[in-house]
């Protein structure tokens, strides 16, 4: 969490049965990395949404095997948002949702 109150959750999820995508060795950013870079500059969740979206876009994303993906809770004070990104198609960029969770709501 950063001094704004922005924070993450992180999971692995597999997604075998999904695709048949090979990621290559020229995706740059794991969540890890996308997470920090977003601490770093961003004040809200949203900020932080828009930031790891067009790092992986721009750079690529990475996962822990090749068919994983991560799921990420994104908060700030004021919302709770899930991230969802995987290797692209052809093993390029990435793909991925976001989907804020409503006020009153849990995501599990």
């Amino acid at each position: 969490m950063n001094e704004h109150g922005v924070g993450f959750g992180e999971t692995t999820i597999d997604r075998t049965r999904l695709s048949a995508f090979q990621p290559n060795t020229t995706n740059f950013f794991y969540t890890h990395e996308a997470m920090k870079v977003a601490l770093e500059r961003c004040k809200t969740a949203r900020c932080a949404l828009r930031t790891m979206g067009d790092l992986v876009d721009r750079y690529g994303f990475y996962g822990d095997s090749p068919f994983s993906g991560e799921s990420v809770s994104v908060i700030d004070p004021d919302e709770a948002w899930v991230f969802q990104v995987t290797v692209g198609a052809r093993g390029k960029s990435a793909a991925w949702a976001a989907q804020r969770i409503p006020d009153g709501h849990v995501a599990v």
